[in-house]
């Protein structure tokens, strides 16, 4: 088996405050023997990263799903998913990605108190 990814580092851009950031990191196993993904493993509870269940042929195209919850995450966020696989060559491959996480200006709760006050 061998695990070649089409990116492993993406900038995700501005999302809002309570927006879910996600991205399949798409991968192709370029082996001889089916690849399997033994597991993801997301550098903190904020991140949930979904491999596939089944083995992938050789040959054959899959991705791993990761989703970033940005709520309670204002400002710049890096993370990371360390993936497992049964790659003799390459067994842990670290996928990154970072955002921006903005406070959304039409939902601040904040501003609208305020202007009920006034």
């Amino acid at each position: 088996p061998k695990i070649v990814f089409e990116t492993i580092e993406v900038d995700g851009g501005s999302i809002i405050e309570g927006e879910n950031f996600v991205f399949d990191y798409r991968f192709k196993n370029e082996g001889k023997t089916p690849l399997k993904i033994e597991n993801a493993k997301a550098s903190c509870g904020c991140t949930a990263a979904k491999p596939p269940v089944e083995s992938i042929a050789p040959g054959e195209s899959s991705a791993i799903t990761v989703t970033f919850n940005s709520q309670g995450r204002p400002g710049k966020q890096s993370k990371t998913v360390n993936v497992t696989s049964n790659d003799i060559q390459n067994p842990v491959i670290t996928l990154k990605f970072t955002v921006e996480v903005v406070k959304d200006p039409f939902h601040n709760t904040g501003m609208l108190n305020n202007n009920q006050q006034n």
